[in-house]
């Protein structure tokens, strides 16, 4: 956490969906797929808007998102808080909302809330098309985050809140949650998530 070679730079669609992780500043560890070297996957077959994936995001699902604000929906303060049509959602809820699901019904989900974290937004443009190789059958290059640094500001900030609480060590502070999960919700945002008119939750 206090090395300066990782941070939050990256929207969150970019983490999952990039063709090359290479250069970014959030993974620490990640798995590359190249078609040249017949090394590929099918994950991001399975969110191109067509496949039947079987296991559907349900109302559940989507009451736990928080809101731009942080809270949940029950007790938040933001407009339509309560209103849970998909492009509500989409400006509502916190980020990674638009960024894991398709922002209008599709019937290839028995929900209709279509989950599309591991394709890029690219992919969904062949939805009724013939799909590249990259999005299409079992020939995927999206690489893969392995470890991010997400994955390490949460385990710390729970691991020093469980010890403030059953064994005396020091109470988390806003500094503490300002540095971990406030750093996780106010990533950049793509164009396209803003063009939509989601929110970047404020720090």
């Amino acid at each position: 956490m206090s090395n300066a070679n990782y941070k939050f730079t990256s929207d969150f669609k970019a983490l999952f969906a990039s063709d090359n992780l290479a250069g970014n500043a959030e993974v620490i560890m990640y798995r590359a797929y190249d078609a040249a070297l017949q090394v590929t996957h099918s994950i991001g077959s399975y969110s191109n808007g067509t496949e039947v994936v079987g296991v559907d995001p349900n109302l559940v699902l989507i009451k736990s998102f928080i809101l731009t604000d942080g809270k949940p929906w029950q007790n938040s303060s933001v407009t339509n808080a309560d209103n849970f049509s998909i492009a509500n959602l989409v400006k509502t809820r916190d980020p990674r909302f638009e960024a894991s699901f398709i922002d209008k019904a599709n019937a290839a989900s028995a929900t209709l809330l279509y989950g599309y974290k591991f394709a890029s937004r690219e992919a969904i443009t062949y939805i009724g098309k013939t799909y590249p190789p990259a999005w299409g059958s079992n020939t995927n290059t999206s690489d893969a985050p392995v470890i991010r640094l997400g994955e390490v500001v949460l385990n710390w900030i729970e691991a020093k809140a469980v010890l403030a609480q059953y064994f005396g060590g020091a109470p988390v502070t806003q500094a503490d949650l300002d540095k971990s999960i406030n750093a996780i919700r106010s990533r950049p945002l793509d164009a396209a998530a803003t063009a939509k008119g989601v929110q970047k939750p404020p720090r």
